[in-house]
């Protein structure tokens, strides 16, 4: 009995194992079909894939339903459409390899989900442009010039960061022509030209508005070429979309705003003026003073100035008054007096650098001077707390107390200060490096020294050639590279140039890949841009090529 339940278990046992192994089989038969091609893009139906310099696209059980046949393949946002090119002519093809707009186009650019905006080019190479639709039925004449931004961000309909952009927009409404005559209109992403091409310029505006100009004169119509603004004016800007509706507008020679209807609201008396701003305020010129309005036509900041800032998002405006700069508040009170040759903006931590009387100091918010004015140049503090100054011709630090951190004994200096430790100084022509506690780290041996990075090591220049040290001066790359990136490493691997062609060499100078690219970019997520015979690839850390794209 026992022998009989032993056999029908070990047969039992050997079935469960032949289907396992069957199983495992197929699983690592549908791997390696897989691995058979390089995924260039993932969505959720089906992938672009490639194999050797041709592209095709496989379903989502990796079966190939578009064939190798293709240099590029990019999806249509929104669609199971593919512009599809072959020896640099460009055409569409749907997911069935079915062939919908044939591969003769100089470019195509999808214009919403519908249309595309076809590119011609003669023999002379003369650029025409028109629309067609996906049957390649023609929609527009091929006699414009069509100004489309086509957006390369929008993604497919899902949440996986593994699916990369599709090509196209759905947003695009309309797109800016232009025919030959100069004239200009808009057309739609129907293929109607719902704006003639009648106007010398034009410019949307939103809201259903479009500034418009004829015969030299500035007009509002909207999407129905109804005019909405005569064209009366010199100038006119955009309606603003808070409060009033007003737009700037110039006429015999002043400003003023009007509304939509076409009311002067603010008379035109200025000889500059600008749009309100989100504090509902307009800086406006009159008799050569600038001075700040609002939306009544009431002076908020008087007309007194030579110079005056926007506030922005600030509660404070840098002015000029009597030729000396100072700031005010939204309340005209002064913040800092009118006693200097220049001041810059407040950074984050209320500073501004000024020059008075020919010297540079710091001073506060409240105007209080933080560093006295004895300095040639004094630039901005760092996030270490330290700032870059020039002293009687040499270059040295200086803290918040104005104490003097590295001396002033420097000709030059790397201006993104010290960098994982280490700042790049230059003494008698040479560069080398110092710590924070002013001594020499690195000797003053080099034509140049680049920032320390992370790694802890530097790019250095010397005898013409590029190379890579420690914070020892060790040479970890050897000085006898004809150009490299100033960053260094990136992802354990340096872009060097000899003889001519950029590779990348390691930590330890080996070549991992080759010389023979025209230029090449820093690695970054595992892959780089290089350059070969003018066009294009990304390039893996073991040298493979992939299709560039501009993601």
């Amino acid at each position: 009995m026992c022998l009989k339940v032993f056999k029908r278990l070990s047969i039992l046992l050997v079935f469960a194992m032949v289907i396992g192994l069957f199983h495992t089989q197929a699983a690592f038969a549908r791997i390696t079909a897989k691995k058979k091609y390089e995924v260039i893009r993932a969505f959720k139906d089906l992938s672009v894939v490639k194999k050797g310099n041709k592209m095709g696209i496989i379903d989502k059980d990796g079966k190939l339903i578009v064939p190798f046949l293709y240099d590029s393949l990019r999806r249509t946002v929104g669609t199971d459409r593919f512009r599809a090119t072959i020896n640099k002519k460009a055409g569409v093809i749907d997911k069935n390899n079915n062939l919908l707009v044939p591969i003769t186009y100089f470019d195509l650019l999808p214009f919403g989900t519908k249309l595309y905006i076809a590119v011609k080019r003669d023999e002379s190479g003369n650029i025409t442009q028109g629309i067609i639709d996906y049957n390649n039925n023609i929609m527009l004449e091929f006699e414009y010039d069509i100004r489309y931004d086509n957006n390369y961000n929008d993604s497919d309909d899902t949440s996986d960061d593994r699916y990369k952009p599709e090509y196209g927009s759905k947003e695009y409404e309309y797109a800016e022509v232009k025919k030959p005559s100069g004239k200009y209109g808009y057309v739609n992403n129907n293929g109607e030209l719902f704006i003639p091409c009648e106007y010398d310029d034009i410019h949307n505006c939103g809201d259903g508005y479009i500034l418009a100009k004829d015969t030299g004169k500035w007009g509002i119509v909207d999407r129905n070429n109804r005019e909405v603004i005569p064209f009366n004016y010199d100038e006119l800007g955009s309606f603003d979309k808070d409060g009033l509706g007003l737009a700037p507008a110039k006429q015999d020679g002043k400003y003023g705003f009007i509304n939509k209807s076409n009311e002067v609201v603010i008379p035109f008396s200025y000889d500059s003026i600008s749009t309100f701003d989100g504090n509902g305020l307009s800086r406006a010129k009159k008799s050569g003073k600038y001075g700040f309005i609002n939306k009544n036509n009431g002076i908020v900041i008087p007309f007194e100035y030579e110079y005056l800032n926007f506030f922005y998002d600030h509660d404070f405006a840098k002015a000029q008054k009597l030729g000396k700069f100072g700031f005010i508040d939204k309340n005209n009170n002064i913040l800092v007096p009118f006693e200097y040759d220049d001041l810059t903006d407040f950074n984050d931590d209320g500073l501004s650098r000024a020059k008075k009387s020919g010297k540079a100091g710091i001073v506060d918010k409240s105007g209080k001077v933080i560093i006295p004015f004895e300095y040639d140049e004094v630039y901005g503090f760092r996030k270490d707390g330290l700032a870059i100054a020039k002293k009687s011709g040499k270059y040295g630090m200086i803290n918040k107390n104005n104490e003097t951190v590295i001396s002033f004994e420097y000709d030059d200096t790397d201006f993104n200060g010290f960098c994982y430790g280490l700042v790049a100084m230059q003494k008698s022509k040479k560069w080398g490096y110092v710590n924070r506690k002013n001594r020499v780290a690195v000797p003053f041996v080099y034509s140049y020294g680049y920032p320390f990075q992370k790694s802890g090591f530097a790019v250095v220049f010397k005898s013409k050639k590029y190379g890579v040290i420690n914070k020892l001066n060790k040479i970890i790359i050897p000085i006898q590279y004809d150009d490299t990136h100033e960053s260094g490493f990136s992802e354990g691997l340096l872009g060097v140039k000899r003889y001519g062609k950029w590779g990348f060499v390691n930590t330890r100078n080996k070549v991992v890949i080759p010389f023979k690219y025209d230029s090449a970019y820093s690695f970054e997520n595992g892959k780089a841009i290089v350059e070969k015979n003018g066009v294009q690839y990304y390039i893996d850390k073991k040298g493979k090529l992939y299709e560039y794209t501009e993601e």
